[in-house]
């Protein structure tokens, strides 16, 4: 699947997300982002990877 693909159906789900979870503030919503980052990376440092190359794949992902 093209980065292209990956990227606008992420952007569509995060935007559907913000709006179907009514209920939750902003700041809930932004906090369980951080939340999922913060255990993400936490997966990374586990599995061996150096703290420097946490967000490597995130990274490469996003550039073109």
């Amino acid at each position: 699947m093209p980065k292209q693909l990956i990227l606008i159906l992420l952007i569509v789900l995060v935007c559907a997300w913000f709006f179907i979870v009514e209920r939750q503030s902003v700041f809930e919503k932004i906090f369980i982002i951080v939340g999922l980052a913060v255990i993400y990376a936490t997966y990374r440092v586990l599995t061996g990877v150096p703290t420097s190359q946490i967000f490597i794949p995130i990274i490469n992902f996003f550039r073109t």
